[in-house]
């Protein structure tokens, strides 16, 4: 009863800066307000178009089986159930915040900044949002061809709050992306010596033919970790943990190459992520440590039967959608990756296949079902001598 009545109060938290973010855009000659939905999301707006708000959210509800004694038993599980409102205030003030109220950490918020967008190729953007490192990352889980991101996430930061500079160049030919911010987790303040910094970097040199919707590019990322234990070993099913966190002490430097193409129906990403870490001062005596070095690959491709163009952000909008009597549109996806942790006491690597199948009801409903092979170098349970797992997960994927 009582995290019932922390959800509410959270909730009408969320509603509350939302509806200050609307008072401080309000003119005294303009109060009307239009609220409706324009076929793809319910929105507010003022009369002037001074104030322009949408609001949102998503539910995944999974089913997860796993075949090796070393795993966890079968199990549903509500890997998210978000709402959010975003927005834009004078159209430079550009806002979102979100919240999980799946999370069972009770760090309710996920993203929660504001985006100064005064120009395409210069914006500031502070709060709390996703460090500007990894394409797979970025992507919304809402559109993801596969239940989980691969193995490389388990190296790639995620969100904390800090301050970033952006932009993009005419007809995003050139995107950019710089960051300071604490990487201590969502709403983590700084437990390390330094505040952590990330530059990225995207590429898209051709405007028009086969390679026009090609990009390709990079990011680093740099800073301090005093004891704070990282680097975890997790497959993407999230079934099994195959590298514990150890604790750090020293530098820590991270970087990755990455690219996609998406022609049509066809979607193509690929991503090569490493880290180095220093353990300084932790062994016995005094001394350090050797170094611990992770890196990971992942290449996918996913390929719509029913030809509807596949965008890497975006639904897969069916032409003869299943309430209007149509068949939907069908998604096939396969993706290669592997991970792996070497120079600590227990290094180890992970290989792993996924087949996947996406029906696509409607733009705001789909089901995916993906089958993983996960093959591990080292046993991930000493009491077994199994070394390789398959895991079935499953998920209802409801959007607005």
């Amino acid at each position: 009863m009582a995290s019932s009545r922390s959800m509410r109060v959270r909730l009408l938290a969320l509603l509350m800066i939302a509806s200050s973010a609307y008072a401080a855009a309000r003119d005294d000659d303009e109060t009307t307000l239009t609220a409706g939905w324009n076929g793809e999301v319910a929105f507010i707006k003022s009369a002037d178009d001074a104030f322009f708000m949408e609001i949102g959210g998503r539910l995944h509800v999974d089913f997860r089986a796993y075949r090796a004694e070393f795993a966890p038993p079968p199990t549903f599980l509500i890997r998210r159930a978000r709402l959010q409102v975003e927005g834009a205030i004078h159209r430079m003030y550009e806002f979102k915040i979100q919240a999980d109220f799946a999370d069972d950490e009770s760090i309710l918020l996920r993203d929660g900044f504001v985006n100064i967008h005064a120009k395409d190729v210069v914006q500031v953007m502070a709060g709390q949002f996703k460090a500007p490192f990894s394409q797979e990352e970025y992507v919304s889980s809402k559109y993801m061809p596969f239940v989980e991101r691969s193995m490389i996430n388990n190296i790639v930061p995620g969100r904390s709050p800090g301050v970033m500079v952006h932009g993009l160049t005419e007809g995003a030919v050139i995107g950019y992306a710089v960051s300071v911010q604490n990487d201590d987790g969502e709403l983590g303040s700084n437990q390390n010596g330094g505040l952590d910094v990330f530059a990225q970097g995207r590429f898209k040199p051709w405007r028009e033919g086969t390679l026009e919707t090609f990009s390709f590019g990079g990011a680093l990322g740099t800073g301090e970790r005093e004891g704070e234990s990282f680097v975890v070993g997790r497959t993407s099913s999230r079934s099994v943990v195959f590298f514990n966190e150890i604790p750090l002490n020293g530098a820590l430097f991270r970087s990755n190459v990455e690219g996609w193409w998406y022609p049509g129906p066809l979607l193509v990403q690929s991503e090569y992520d490493m880290l180095s870490a220093e353990r300084k001062d932790l062994a016995e005596g005094g001394g350090d440590l050797a170094d611990v070095n992770a890196k990971g690959f992942m290449v996918q491709a996913a390929y719509v039967l029913t030809g509807e163009t596949n965008y890497p952000d975006d639904p897969i909008v069916p032409r003869r959608p299943v309430h209007e009597g149509g068949p939907g549109a069908w998604e096939v996806a396969f993706r290669y990756q592997f991970f792996e942790v070497e120079g600590a006491e227990r290094a180890n690597r992970v290989d792993s296949v996924t087949g996947a199948l996406n029906w696509w009801c409607n733009r705001f409903v789909h089901y995916q079902a993906n089958v993983t092979w996960e093959h591990f170098r080292n046993h991930p349970d000493p009491s077994t001598s199994e070394t390789s797992n398959i895991a079935f997960l499953t998920r209802l994927n409801v959007y607005f």
